[in-house]
């Protein structure tokens, strides 16, 4: 008589629930501790036995002695609460299940094998495999790639090619990369951070398990068994296809009511919602030639990546970045540009007439690495100086994460100081991301965003000079351009007297962006200053001039140190 072994279902039920709560909580603010209470709640869930106390739960992978206090404060509520349920197991909710433990378990549970030969036990008292138990998978169930997976997507890859009519017996390595890696959720050519492996490192795989043939250096094929894998993996494909669609559909549906929860530093609490006005569809006349009205819901808003973003915009077409099949994903509609300033920025098209504006918002993105090297070489202060010179008044630094931190060129100290001064001090908005795939998530998100923010408005082309402050409440909103924005933003164009003179201040340490225009505000070029200072002004002449929003005040310091440049033959 074969032994029978009860698992139940969902053996710790309010634990699960709990967990779930605080993780959606965690993530709806953007916290990382999200990951933290998912890892606790898979490794919850593969435990077979119920846990009386969140104490119990310290004997599992990834449950620490602060999340055990936060169960059994939880459990002690949840008691008082409920004095006279009685915890029992319900029948219902067990399975059986027949020994041995390692099952196939993509079979359903009518269906688990049948094992007659027992354990036999080492020496050491462990249990030793059977060779049914060792080869029950390869047996039993037959070998399916995980969805999006390198695997996955060379084998659709084989299949798709294989249809086509010019198809040769084989497919050529380069061919087949870009044929995979749209169905592919990391990069065929660059590995993940921390890993030495790329998407087609599963080659080697597909090969030793009997499902692609190479037939020659670098050429590749289906075998019948890798053929009949395909074809299901396609049929499974399209379906997780279309529900990826109909979700984002949903979302998107979501979003012109609602704005997602996000963390504190994101753009949502940054930008103001806006009631979105209704209008009726009448086409507007300008009393000015140059100005250009784009009636509400005239348009289309489109996220521009700059060609600096991509890896296939140097003459290859096809090949695709990472960040890109991303945006793809997440249904943004982007094009790819080289941008004169920023990463990112989004412009509203007139459908008839093709006209573009830019939306007030450009973000510069930085991986962690560059961030540093960005600080070491200049390029940092420089990047500031032309961004909030662009004319776009919502400035967003993106510094995304890459493998460990502590390969950076400088201190991680130095780089989170150089992130806060950049918020605080030059009033960017700052916003970290975990990797490429979050970076993607959030412009997907900003994108939406802008969506409901702009589409029921009407936008009015002005010249970057003449552009009025910017609030999301209003219905008629003064927008620059792209082409003014793109070239005003160039890095070499001629420069007048009056930015050579601010490029020359933001030198000096502790000279902010803010701090030379409030000089220059008054001291509009070099002599001027000369003529101030040589009738009679004194070391601190300067320092009474306010800057920045809160008016402060420049400084005695920073008023010597810049008498001291003009007036002095040799600096100390």
């Amino acid at each position: 008589m074969k032994r029978i072994k009860v698992k139940l279902k969902q053996p710790n039920p309010l634990f699960e629930k709990w967990l779930q709560e605080w993780r959606d909580e965690a993530a709806a603010k953007g916290s990382d501790m999200q990951y933290c209470f998912g890892k606790a709640l898979t490794s919850l869930r593969k435990y077979p036995l119920p846990l009386s106390s969140g104490r119990d739960c310290g004997i599992l992978q990834n449950f620490g002695n602060r999340l055990c206090v936060m169960l059994d404060r939880k459990l002690a509520e949840y008691k008082q609460l409920n004095p006279e349920e009685i915890f029992t197991v319900d029948p219902n909710q067990c399975v059986k299940v027949k020994s041995p433990k390692r099952l196939n378990l993509i079979q359903p549970e009518n269906e688990l094998p049948q094992m007659n030969k027992k354990h036999k036990k080492s020496p050491n008292g462990k249990a030793k495999k059977s060779s049914t138990e060792r080869n029950v998978k390869r047996k039993s169930g037959e070998y399916i790639p995980a969805y999006r997976s390198g695997a996955y997507a060379i084998l659709r890859g084989l299949l798709e090619a294989k249809g086509k009519e010019e198809y040769t017996d084989f497919v050529e390595k380069s061919e087949l990369i870009k044929l995979a890696q749209p169905l592919c959720d990391t990069s065929f050519t660059r590995p993940e951070a921390g890993s030495y492996y790329t998407a087609w490192s599963s080659m080697s795989s597909l090969i030793k398990k009997g499902l692609v043939s190479s037939v020659g250096r670098g050429k590749y094929t289906l075998t019948v068994e890798g053929e009949n894998v395909a074809k299901k993996i396609e049929k499974v494909g399209i379906n997780d296809e279309d529900a990826i669609v109909c979700n984002n559909t949903v979302k998107s549906s979501l979003d012109n009511h609602a704005l997602p929860s996000c963390s504190s530093k994101t753009i949502y609490n940054e930008v103001a919602p806006a009631m979105v006005s209704s209008f009726e569809s009448h086409k507007l006349l300008s009393r000015e030639e140059n100005t250009i009205i784009f009636s509400p819901w005239s348009f289309d808003i489109i996220l521009l990546v700059d060609t600096q973003e991509s890896s296939g915009v140097s003459g290859r077409k096809g090949k695709c970045d990472s960040a890109l099949n991303d945006l793809h994903k997440h249904n943004v509609p982007f094009e790819v540009r080289h941008l004169k300033i920023g990463d990112f920025t989004w412009i509203c098209r007139e459908r008839k007439t093709g006209q573009e504006v830019v939306l007030p918002y450009v973000i510069e993105r930085k991986r962690i690495d560059d961030f540093a090297q960005s600080i070491m070489d200049g390029r940092f202060r420089e990047q500031k100086f032309r961004l909030k010179q662009c004319g776009i008044p919502n400035l967003i630094y993106l510094v995304e994460k890459h493998g460990k931190e502590c390969h950076t060129a400088l201190p991680l100290e130095t780089l989170n100081q150089a992130a806060t001064n950049t918020e605080v001090t030059d009033g960017f908005i700052v916003k970290y991301a975990g990797n490429h795939k979050e970076s993607a998530l959030y412009l997907a998100h900003f994108s939406h965003y802008l969506g409901t923010l702009f589409m029921g408005k009407t936008l009015v082309t002005c010249k970057k000079k003449d552009l009025p402050s910017f609030s999301v409440n209003d219905d008629i909103i003064s927008l620059m351009s792209f082409q003014e924005f793109n070239s005003s933003s160039m890095k070499n164009k001629t420069l007048v007297v009056r930015d050579m003179f601010i490029k020359h201040l933001v030198q000096l340490n502790g000279l902010s962006v803010d701090k030379a225009l409030a000089i220059v505000e008054r001291y509009p070029t070099p002599y001027s200053l000369f003529k101030a200072l040589e009738r009679g002004g004194d070391s601190k002449c300067l320092s009474d001039i306010p800057y920045g929003l809160l008016c402060r005040k420049i400084g005695p310091v920073l008023s010597k140190s810049i008498y001291d440049l003009y007036n002095k033959n040799v600096l100390s």
